[in-house]
């Protein structure tokens, strides 16, 4: 029996304090909260939605009075989410379950303009 699994509508809620190094740099560090919705389709039950916690560090950087650059590095490590079969006939029986513990590290850049 196939079996996918599809993440979506991911959501992050976060503070992030932010200290001048110079005048033209500041470095922040971000905590924050993430979600998203899980659907699967295929003869297993539906697992409950991802939830999770971010922590990152981060740079923004001024050129000249308009142009900056943020960098930031952070990992978001989600809860534990666990399916199993639902048993239907030539499925997948109910004794099968799978589990993962999903963590995602990420590095952002971004060039802006300040208008």
């Amino acid at each position: 029996t196939d079996v996918s699994f599809e993440v979506a509508d991911g959501t992050e809620y976060y503070i992030a304090p932010m200290i001048n190094i110079t005048e033209d740099a500041s470095l922040y560090f971000k905590y924050g909260w993430s979600s998203a919705d899980v659907n699967v389709t295929g003869d297993i039950n539906k697992p409950a939605d991802l939830d999770g916690t971010t922590v990152a560090l981060g740079t923004v950087m001024s050129w000249g009075s308009n142009l900056y650059i943020r960098t930031e590095a952070g990992v978001t490590d989600y809860d534990t989410v666990s399916a199993t079969g639902k048993g239907s006939t030539g499925g997948i029986g109910t004794d099968v379950s799978v589990s993962a513990s999903p963590e995602i590290a990420y590095g952002k850049i971004a060039i802006g303009y300040k208008f």
